[in-house]
């Protein structure tokens, strides 16, 4: 119960119980004490981390991954560090590290931990645990010590940046070699969105989960160093005005330049169209202004032509005499001049007929 950590699964009550009951033994029926124990702990809704073990191509993202591995390291130096006597897990697995609804992670699963008196190494009489996360000075030896549970850390961070099959896949290749190809992976995800700082975590980790599982421990880290590590990482993002801030600062610089461009497009443009309205507007009045000279012209010909034909009509001594003179002036005459001409056939109905054949 004094465990209090944010990254270490809470203890929120347990029972035990003694009670007898007659049970079986040796073929016999006897009256026997029974303990019962039960330990409740807090409800996680994330579940354990295996389940979102994946390579760098999918799965979740670089950030996320990164809070994982600072909580779990944070608890883990919690456990070693946080009271007098140091507890070592001694079964630090994804299995065991359980995540809420924000992804933090907490450390649980307390079954075969050991609360040390002293760092020293310990040894004992067989092997618990489980294989693939225990150190080599342990399956050869027994020996426990503070670098245990590093190891099995290490582990973790692996297969947390590369999937279940990076530490194996980091066995059969140089140690500079498999940092370029985590690093170049991430890369190659993260793409427009990475950052120097970003990529400089991904390093970072990766080279902290090497030494982790180096086979002597003497040269693995302490915990204490690597959260030292990974804060000095943190602390530096704010001291990164640098390239961080800078491609931010040009990023945005970019998106405005090309806002405002898009604006002055839209305004050329639209200064453009109400030209070319004005521009239409002028030619229509134009044109109406021709056609207006057209038929007032046209019509000034035929008020002539049928004032001469008025004339004409009135003069003549014959019909017959009219029409001959009026056949040279027909074709000057068009259709459209019917209405004007009606007057003149009702004032003389008497040439009518030779009125209609210049029609």
């Amino acid at each position: 119960m004094r465990l209090q950590h944010q990254n270490i699964i809470r203890l929120v009550g347990y029972c035990y119980e003694i009670a007898h009951k007659v049970m079986e033994y040796n073929g016999q029926y006897v009256y026997a004490g029974v303990e019962e124990r039960a330990l409740c702990f807090e409800y996680l809704q994330g579940g354990s981390l295996d389940k979102f073990l994946s390579d760098e191509c999918s799965g979740l993202g670089w950030h996320t991954r990164y809070k994982i591995i600072k909580g779990i390291c944070e608890g883990l130096h919690y456990l070693h560090n946080g009271s007098k006597d140091p507890i070592y897990h001694l079964d630090l697995k994804p299995a065991n590290i359980l995540l809420d609804k924000d992804m933090v992670p907490k450390i649980g699963d307390f079954g075969l931990s050991r609360l040390f008196d002293s760092a020293q190494t310990c040894t004992t009489k067989g092997i618990i645990g489980t294989p693939g996360y225990m150190p080599p000075e342990y399956i050869n030896r027994y020996h426990i010590t503070n670098k245990f549970d590093v190891f099995s850390l290490g582990v973790i961070i692996i297969q947390v940046m590369t999937g279940c099959g990076g530490y194996l896949e980091c066995g059969n290749m140089p140690r500079q070699e498999f940092i370029d190809l985590v690093h170049g992976n991430w890369e190659e995800r993260l793409q427009v969105t990475n950052s120097s700082h970003t990529s400089h975590e991904i390093k970072t980790c990766i080279e902290i989960a090497l030494r982790c599982v180096d086979s002597d421990p003497v040269k693995r880290p302490t915990i204490a160093e690597i959260v030292d590590e990974l804060n000095k990482i943190d602390n530096g993002k704010g001291s990164l005005p640098d390239q961080d801030n800078l491609q931010t600062t040009q990023s945005k610089q970019q998106r405005n330049s090309e806002r405002g461009g898009a604006e002055e497009s839209l305004v050329a443009t639209t200064l453009e169209l109400e030209v070319a309205e004005e521009l239409k507007k002028e030619q229509s009045i134009a044109k109406l202004a021709d056609l207006v000279r057209q038929v007032a012209k046209e019509r000034d010909d035929a008020r002539d032509q049928l004032q001469q034909l008025h004339l004409l009509a009135t003069a003549a001594p014959a019909p017959a005499a009219a029409a001959r003179h009026v056949q040279r002036h027909r074709l000057r005459l068009q259709p459209r001049l019917l209405p004007l001409l009606r007057p003149a056939l009702q004032a003389q109905p008497r040439h009518a007929a030779a009125l209609m054949l210049i029609l």
